[in-house]
């Protein structure tokens, strides 16, 4: 497997990216670092499409393909901005 390309790193945000072989795809890998949010908020705010759609814009389609005890499977697709140049994307 390839290694993860930091985009970003600092004390609120850190970004990596993968390039996927055969594939013009690029996997991204985020994680931040939220003052005064505690998790239930945080965790309601993705989780939920409802709550997710009127902060999240380029949300299309979200569901759950596979629940397990402490992980979840999650289908999410982004609306295309550039109609021209790619095609909606589908993210699981």
């Amino acid at each position: 497997m390839k290694e993860w390309e930091k985009v970003i790193k600092n004390n609120e945000i850190e970004i990596y990216k993968q390039h996927q072989e055969e594939s013009p795809s690029v996997i991204v890998r985020a994680s931040a670092y939220l003052k005064n949010i505690d998790y239930e908020t945080v965790f309601e705010n993705i989780y939920n499409i409802e709550t997710r759609k009127k902060w999240d814009e380029l949300c299309c389609n979200f569901k759950v393909v596979e629940e397990k005890e402490d992980l979840s499977v999650i289908y999410y697709s982004l609306k295309n901005q550039f109609s021209l140049l790619v095609s909606t994307r589908d993210f699981c």
